[in-house]
């Protein structure tokens, strides 16, 4: 019987709408050849949604099955922020670029939820003029993912950007028999595509997908 391995994270592991022969086997798929892969990567998503699907499905499975799943959690933007009057788990992405604002969907939540987001982006994300440090909010959300998989066999935890990377003393300090930390991003393997493309899948080409699962499958095979 296969391992099961339940994959978290944003549009670097989640299925396509339009899943299409793209020349070569994903990262996450390659998985599935050895193991039992239950993917809940959503993208446009951000840690903080990732995390309440995590804590969904804790809630699902009994104490002693949980040492027989491992996890791996790709923690994806701390400025993604999972607001309740999104429609959609992906409109998340919204308050974080303003290359969407063109977009249907991100002017209907301007004109309902505009002053709000104004409000909260000043008084929250940009305080004095500068971009808040993310370090809080990412480690704030490593703590808590920490803490629910605390009975599970094993969880790689592994911010997504550059601004949520933790630094490798960090990652020492909190990492345990059962709780990695990694201290790189997926950025390094990204192709930076206009948002809405997808002509390389899950915004890496082939190299990028086979560092990941080589990565993945080393932590799962340790």
């Amino acid at each position: 019987m296969k391992e099961t391995v339940w994959l978290f994270g944003d549009s670097y592991a989640a299925l396509l709408a339009e899943d299409r022969d793209f020349g070569f086997t994903r990262w996450f798929q390659r998985l599935e050849e050895d193991y039992n892969v239950i993917n809940f990567a959503t993208g446009g998503t951000g840690p903080e949604w990732s995390l309440q699907r995590l804590i969904e499905e804790d809630g699902k499975i009994e104490e002693h099955d949980k040492e027989k799943i491992s996890i791996i959690f790709l923690a994806s933007s701390t400025f993604r922020f999972n607001f309740s009057f999104y429609a959609e788990p992906y409109l998340q992405v919204f308050a974080e670029y303003t290359e969407m604002q063109g977009m249907k969907e991100h002017k209907y939540i301007q004109k309902k939820y505009g002053k709000f987001i104004k409000t909260f982006m000043k008084d929250y994300i940009f305080p004095n003029g500068g971009r808040k440090d993310s370090e809080q909010l990412i480690l704030s959300n490593m703590f808590m993912v920490k803490h629910y998989t605390r009975n599970y066999k094993k969880c790689m935890y592994a911010p997504i950007f550059y601004h949520d990377k933790i630094d490798s003393k960090t990652a020492q300090l909190y990492s345990s028999e059962n709780f990695y930390i990694y201290t790189h991003t997926s950025y390094e393997f990204t192709i930076f595509e206009s948002y809405g493309e997808m002509k390389v899948p899950n915004h890496m080409g082939e190299e990028g997908h086979q560092k990941v699962y080589e990565l993945v499958t080393a932590f799962l095979l340790d």
